[in-house]
């Protein structure tokens, strides 16, 4: 029985997903484009990339999994960018915990003054106000124009699941900077308290 292949003819969406770093994000941040922005000196112009398609930039740039580098392409080369410290490093300048933070830099529409006659000023209620995908759509909304309403689950299981998540982030965190130069995790790296107010609070106001 002769062979047979399966052939895939190339388009925009086949060539984004050779971006591995970008694919391997879950709010596909484009990885690539602010470690270059770094690279280029344009801090800020980092921190915005960072930021526009994540709205805990700062709290993922000290404690998150980091799959962009598990995916980095680097990696078959020496060792992967170190993209999840860079990311903190722009923070660090721009974002919800420095003195130089703008939103509006980030979201020019904000500064749109027909941005609630675009939205109407519609009701919107987000189920589920801690899951990723009910974070994106309140930020879509709230830029948008909506009055946003999250609405939370079941405070208990919402508190598990924080806790479970916050512990698996951080024994991932942890392992991983174990077996790279540098050592383990200071716990105030992954307990910044102060930033994670900063930048919930942020998004509520």
């Amino acid at each position: 029985m002769p062979a047979t292949y399966t052939v895939e003819l190339p388009d925009v969406k086949y060539f984004s997903r050779q971006v591995l770093c970008r694919e391997g994000c879950p709010v596909r941040t484009d990885s690539g484009a602010y470690v270059q922005a770094i690279a280029e000196g344009r801090y800020e112009d980092a921190y915005i990339i960072a930021r526009e398609p994540n709205p805990f930039a700062s709290i993922c740039g000290r404690v998150c999994a980091a799959p962009c580098e598990a995916k980095c392409r680097r990696g078959a080369l020496d060792a992967s960018v170190s993209i999840r410290a860079l990311k903190r490093f722009v923070c660090e300048k721009f974002g919800a915990e420095s003195k130089d933070f703008d939103l509006n830099r980030v979201y020019p529409v904000l500064k749109n003054p027909r941005r609630e006659q675009i939205g109407g000023k519609r009701k919107v209620a987000v189920i589920g106000a801690y899951d990723r995908k009910a974070i994106r759509a309140t930020l879509k909304e709230a830029l948008a124009g909506s009055d946003v309403e999250a609405i939370k689950t079941s405070t208990e299981t919402l508190l598990s699941a924080s806790q479970s998540f916050s512990q698996r982030l951080y024994e991932e965190a942890a392992k991983e900077s174990a077996s790279a130069p540098g050592g383990e995790v200071p716990a105030e790296e992954v307990n910044d308290d102060e930033v994670v107010d900063a930048e919930i609070v942020d998004e509520k106001g």
